[in-house]
């Protein structure tokens, strides 16, 4: 059976130059859920007030004090960065703390997540992902031409669809098991090769 879930997102390259000048950094932190029992657990933030806007990024899960989860990872060129845990987590409250550094400045950010008891069917089910939007660079002009990359975390589901005119429309299908949370993974590249990303997190019901 096909259920199409129509999700709509825009993808914006930040490709802004910036200026050379020492600021403190600063970084923000979105833990999401309430999240399922067996459900991905995805962080999302940004980091901002350097040059770069590259640094390291330490993502730590913890429940009453006692720390569950750790991964490290680097922002992306915009500031952009995420962290995916795929460990099971027992029904509860965690506390998420998250670390932003580079060779002169230091930022924290924290945030809080559910885990909940829920059913999940134990047959996966054949669902079409849509997503529909558009790709813009920084400046807001449209991005003339590329692809858009669409894959589900913890399947092995993908499709590449080519778009002009900043404007897209891209499907996938997967087996995924309802009530389950997933990550959909967006990849957009330009034709000189420049990317974007988006993550976006759903259901399938």
């Amino acid at each position: 059976m096909k259920v199409s879930l129509r999700l709509a997102v825009s993808l914006i390259f930040f490709l802004l130059l910036f200026i050379q000048l020492a600021r403190s950094l600063s970084v923000t932190c979105e833990a999401g859920g309430p999240y399922g029992t067996g459900s991905t657990v995805l962080v999302t933030g940004n980091v901002s007030g350097e040059v770069s806007n590259t640094s390291n990024v330490t993502v730590n899960i913890s429940k009453s004090g006692t720390l569950k989860a750790a991964t490290s990872t680097t922002s992306d060129s915009d500031g952009s960065y995420y962290a995916i845990f795929t460990q099971t987590f027992d029904i509860g409250n965690y506390g998420v703390g998250v670390n932003a550094s580079n060779t002169t400045h230091f930022a924290e950010c924290s945030d809080t997540f559910e885990v909940i008891l829920q059913e999940i069917t134990t047959t996966c089910e054949q669902k079409t992902v849509t997503v529909q939007g558009n790709s813009t660079y920084a400046t807001g002009t449209p991005v003339a031409s590329g692809n858009i990359f669409m894959s589900i975390e913890g399947t092995t589901a993908s499709s590449l669809t080519s778009f002009s005119g900043g404007t897209f429309s891209a499907s996938l299908t997967a087996c995924v098991y309802l009530g389950k949370k997933y990550t959909l993974i967006i990849s957009v590249a330009d034709a000189s090769g420049k990317k974007g990303t988006a993550h976006i997190l759903f259901v399938p019901t």
